[in-house]
């Protein structure tokens, strides 16, 4: 018995380990690093890195040293908890922006066919479809899963009533989208 819980705790190492190297690697795969992605985003939002601050930004995180040492340096700040940022902590606030003379707080740009950006389409179509995956489902994966099927047989919509009374909707009827 000794022996069966020694191997499965081995396997729940390792598989803990893999599952670490993979998130690693996929967070590493798309082209450029974080810091190229953080230039986009500020030139999206109309702000200029310069290469001096770019630079400094690859050297505060370490993208310039071996693979094998940002994933050890990935993995310990992850143990620890660490967000990554000054404090460790996940932050609505960022010091670091603010210091930049950037916009410290997390912006919301709305849909392009958003209510709030396009009132003419909102009068024309006035409901908002959200199309969340399904518990048992990843999305579209494990749909031809017999017994996750069983779970959700049918297709579902949700909305208020007050919007489905003008509609001549009822519980359990079905509807074109």
């Amino acid at each position: 018995m000794l022996a069966y819980i020694g191997r499965r705790a081995l396997l729940a190492v390792f598989t803990v380990w893999a599952i670490s190297v993979l998130a690693f690697v996929i967070i590493q795969l798309p082209p450029g690093d974080y810091v190229t992605s953080y230039i986009a985003q500020m030139a999206a939002s109309g702000s200029v890195v310069s290469e001096e601050e770019a630079d400094n930004l690859r050297i505060q995180y370490g993208l310039g040293r071996p693979i094998y040492v940002q994933y050890y340096k990935w993995v310990k700040l992850f143990a620890e908890g660490n967000f990554g940022t000054p404090s460790g902590k996940c932050e609505l606030y960022s010091p670091v922006l603010a210091a930049q003379g950037r916009d410290p707080l997390p912006n919301y740009t709305p849909p392009h066919e958003d209510p709030q950006t396009r009132p003419d389409l909102a009068a024309k179509y006035p409901l908002q479809m959200l199309s969340p995956p399904v518990p048992a489902f990843l999305n579209s994966t494990f749909v031809n899963i017999d017994s996750l099927r069983r779970q959700y047989p049918e297709p579902t919509l949700e909305m208020h009533p007050l919007d489905a009374q003008p509609r001549l909707i009822t519980d359990g009827q079905w509807v074109r989208i």
